[in-house]
């Protein structure tokens, strides 16, 4: 190589821009690493659930529509209609696989999200590049963003478009963003971002405080300005997601997803008790935040977001970026608590809280280090210690988490497909029946995978018991024993508890058992006596004694 050139790549690599752009790239590329090292461990593994969007997104890539099976009546059984539809491209073109596709636009947008959460620290801490690097290291060891960006699920699309959303709000705030074009991409976010999830629709409030907030007066944002931005704002978002509700109601016949029938949605009465923290609410906030940096530091969240907005009072440097950024944080975490219980663990709702809480955390400490500390360079030293510190406390506490749901697995899309979706192909096959039809609530890979007619007694993908179980049992009972007739029914745990088949008569002169037990799960957990398992219809397996006994010994498929 010649010495010129040679002489070029020095003075490139000594100087200050260069050496700072790869700082900055060190600063985002080193917890992504760290990321992608702790997700591997779950590379093997998403939740069940994510394949009855899979399911869905197949059907209408194959022209069947937005059904969860070709010939089902049309209900939306899934929650996540945007997060659907980024799967379709993929089925279309025949590329899709359930692990590979999911994951590498999961990783996608945590990069998405990972460089977004570094463009918001950097304008709140003045491109201070430790708080950068401590903000996304702790992100990259949260348990829970870790489990549930590679689940198969919406979570990396939701957290992405949030932070991105709060993101847009901060630059508003910093007198960065034009009049013209900061409410139409704000608006077209929060319809995203409710179209990921319905109770993202929750977001759409965010714009409006941001507005204000960044409201100057005396400068180039006049009021009638900020006027005609909120009501272009308003018109975008009820237009465009007018129109989604308009379709789903003209397609589905509904207002909300059938999931909200199953589910139930969070009352006014919540909404009050969780906003004041009232009852089991305080305890839910605190385990929340306790989450991040355990037992011993977890005020430093919420004192953090205090401190955050205390400092709009005294009108501090950032004072209006620091008061957005506290107010996203806040309403994400009010978000978590007014949804009812996961029975997923790990905080599955709470995914867009943790990369806006780290990104508070990191930011309160650097407010108060820069108020009592003298001195880039002390600043530098006394930042670094203190942020390597709460790192440590993180991978403390995180790390365990991650390698016990590594080892566990719970609830796989690939146990489910084994265990409902190819065995009870394998039976109907061996038994010789045509045209099966099978009842079972565990319906991702069992969607996925059957070539059996799938009937959901979780209620997600039907109407009829998403409002009747547990609710009108005798309709219930007509709906599933009179109507629907599967061939197969399977039940267990919680909904053998609530589905009661055994007072029905009809379970009992209709169906025989493949194979039945008493669950001691409905025992201990609701202190009554019934019986779980794998049932046929009588009448299917009349004269096939010979098959049943293979069946109940393991004999055949």
């Amino acid at each position: 190589m010649p010495v010129r050139s040679l002489q070029w790549i020095r003075v490139r690599l000594g100087s200050h821009k260069t050496q700072g752009r790869y700082l900055r790239f060190a600063a985002i590329l080193l917890p992504f690493c760290a990321y992608l090292f702790l997700a591997t461990g779950l590379s093997d593994w998403i939740i069940d659930d994510a394949g009855i969007t899979f399911s869905y997104s197949r059907s209408l890539s194959q022209g069947h529509g937005l059904v969860s099976q070709p010939g089902m009546e049309p209900v939306e059984g899934y929650s996540n209609p945007l997060w659907m539809l980024t799967m379709v491209p993929f089925f279309l073109g025949g590329i899709f696989h359930p692990y590979i596709v999911p994951k590498l636009i999961s990783y996608v947008l945590v990069a998405l999200t990972f460089w977004l959460l570094h463009r918001l620290v950097s304008r709140l801490t003045g491109d201070f590049l430790p708080a950068t690097f401590a903000a996304l290291s702790l992100l990259s060891v949260n348990s829970s963003f870790v489990i549930w960006t590679c689940s198969g699920l919406e979570n990396p699309l939701y957290a992405a478009l949030i932070v991105g959303l709060t993101y847009l709000h901060v630059e508003w705030a910093a007198g960065s963003c034009s009049c013209e074009h900061a409410p139409i991409m704000s608006a077209l976010l929060a319809c995203a971002i409710a179209m990921t999830r319905p109770d993202g629709v929750v977001y759409a409030t965010l714009f409006p405080l941001a507005l204000v907030i960044g409201f100057r007066p005396g400068g180039n944002r006049s009021r009638r300005m900020l006027l005609r931005g909120l009501a272009v704002y308003v018109s975008t978002f009820v237009v465009v997601f007018g129109a989604f509700i308009l379709f789903r109601y003209l397609y589905f016949h509904e207002l909300h997803p059938n999931t909200y029938y199953v589910k139930g949605g969070p009352t006014l009465d919540i909404a009050v008790q969780a906003l004041t923290l009232q009852g089991g609410y305080l305890n839910k906030s605190y385990l929340l935040v306790h989450s991040i940096l355990g037992p011993v530091f977890w005020w430093l969240i919420p004192i953090g977001c205090i401190v955050l907005l205390v400092s709009a009072l005294y009108r501090v440097a950032r004072w209006r970026e620091s008061v957005v950024l506290t107010a996203g944080t806040l309403l994400t975490a009010y978000v978590f608590l007014i949804l009812s219980e996961d029975w997923m663990g790990e905080y599955r709702f709470a995914t867009p809280f943790f990369p806006l809480a780290c990104c508070c955390l990191v930011v309160f400490v650097h407010v108060v280090l820069t108020a009592i500390v003298r001195g880039k360079a002390r600043l530098l030293g006394i930042g670094s210690a203190v942020f390597v510190t709460l790192l440590i406390l993180s991978v403390d506490l995180h790390y365990p988490r991650i390698q016990h749901y590594v080892r566990s697995k719970p609830v796989s899309f690939e146990r489910i497909a084994n265990r409902f979706g190819k065995r009870f192909n394998d039976y109907a096959a061996f038994l010789q029946v045509p045209d099966a039809s099978f009842l079972v609530p565990d319906m991702g890979g069992t969607l996925y995978y059957s070539k059996l007619r799938i009937h959901d007694l979780a209620g997600l993908c039907d109407k009829t018991i998403a409002r009747t179980r547990g609710r009108d049992q005798q309709r219930f009972y007509d709906h599933v024993f009179k109507e629907l007739k599967p061939t197969f029914i399977h039940t267990h745990g919680y909904f053998t508890a609530v589905s009661k088949f055994d007072d029905d008569p009809r379970f009992s002169s209709d169906y025989v058992s493949i194979n039945e037990y008493v669950d001691k799960h409905v025992e201990t957990r609701y202190g009554e006596t019934r019986i779980s398992g794998d049932f046929v219809r009588k009448d299917i397996a009349a004269d096939k004694e010979a098959q049943l006994d293979s069946l109940r010994q393991g004999l055949a498929p």
